[in-house]
């Protein structure tokens, strides 16, 4: 689920650069999907589009490509005011990123 490929050849082989990078991965983006959370309750589309987007990037640095698809999906949806099913994909989004987070916390 997590591929760290590429934040290794960003960290030039830097573990310490690498697990603190990961930290601030986990730290932002549990921040970010609390906000993302209140946004689609609140059917806010430009902070679901920002939020989306910003999950997305973050979540291509550390690897983790499932959360990438999902968060460009609902990204795409809000681009679309098509946001009919946003609850139930934010669903699979924080299920996806508890994986992510475990994974991570192992490799730590």
């Amino acid at each position: 689920m997590l591929d760290l490929t590429n934040l290794q050849l960003i960290t030039d082989g830097n573990k310490t650069l690498l697990n603190s990078l990961l930290t601030e991965f986990i730290r932002t983006t549990d921040d970010d999907l609390k906000e993302l959370n209140n946004a689609i309750k609140d059917q806010q589309h430009d902070s679901i589009i920002r939020l989306s987007h910003r999950i997305k990037g973050a979540a291509a640095i550390v690897g983790a490509s499932e959360l990438v698809e999902l968060t460009a999906e609902l990204e795409a949806a809000g681009c679309q005011s098509g946001l009919n099913n946003s609850l139930e994909l934010l669903k699979r989004i924080m299920h996806c990123y508890e994986n992510v987070s475990e994974e991570i916390n192992h490799y730590n």
